[in-house]
């Protein structure tokens, strides 16, 4: 992708005002640190999320899964704070489908495993935007901590519960 190599030689800084350099970026171990480097310095990037999916694999991520749903955590993220909370809720339920997708192939995950890991990375940043205080929609958040609830260990079920009974409380007293 073109615009890959775009993103970053002038956003990403190595220093003030230094763009990183291909040695640099080569020598990092954090890889997905970059991807984070870029969504933070690049107001829109958080809208090409195949651009930034693709970033991932050219990092040599590519068959990371949790690399991917990391990145896709990222963009919901980056979303939110921009406030464009369809996007975010869009990235969620892409990374759900995945690690969905993921469970999927591999039946009774081990702790620590990917799919765990995976999985994990995916009901926390569900449960983190459906308990968003500046997320308006009430059906989005709901189906947010639905998602939570699905994924969630069985220990955190009872925080997700919670969180869903406040925001229906919240709902009732608006009506």
């Amino acid at each position: 992708l073109p615009f890959s190599r775009f993103i970053f030689a002038p956003l990403v800084l190595a220093r003030p005002g230094i763009p990183i350099s291909p040695l640099e970026i080569r020598l990092t171990k954090d890889r997905l640190s970059l991807v984070s480097r870029v969504l933070s310095s690049t107001s829109d990037a958080y809208k090409h999320p195949e651009v930034i999916l693709g970033l991932v694999q050219k990092l040599g991520m590519r068959d990371d899964p949790v690399a991917s749903i990391k990145a896709l955590a990222m963009l919901a993220e980056t979303a939110l704070q921009a406030d464009d909370f369809s996007r975010a809720h869009e990235t969620a339920e892409r990374m759900v489908d995945t690690v969905l997708l993921l469970r999927a192939s591999t039946p009774s995950p081990a702790p620590g495993s990917p799919v765990a890991e995976a999985s994990e990375v995916a009901w926390l940043t569900c449960f983190q935007l459906g308990r968003h205080p500046e997320l308006p929609d009430v059906p989005r958040k709901l189906a947010l901590l639905a998602r939570a609830l699905e994924l969630c260990p069985p220990e955190r079920l009872t925080d997700v519960l919670t969180a869903w009974r406040s925001l229906e409380e919240e709902d009732v007293d608006a009506r």
